[in-house]
């Protein structure tokens, strides 16, 4: 009979070969990354309407302002 270090070395090395062999099939069956230049970055539409009002730089809304929303939100 094995001494019981060298069975739990067997078993630690059999472990570590199934996850080993898990995780290169994972990898295997994974699609190829992206490459991120694929998609165009977003543009603005080219007839976008003007704002409802232009401010100025200079305006400053504190942080209590009442906000008035429109009725059909």
């Amino acid at each position: 009979m094995p001494s019981k270090p060298v069975t739990a070395g067997v078993l630690i090395a059999a472990l570590l070969l199934v996850a080993a062999s898990r995780a290169g099939a994972q990898a295997a069956a994974a699609p190829p990354p992206v490459s991120p230049t694929a998609t165009p970055a977003p543009s603005a539409p080219p007839d976008a309407p003007p704002p409802d009002r232009k401010y100025r730089p200079s305006e400053e809304v504190s942080a209590d302002a009442e906000v008035d929303f429109p009725a059909d939100l």
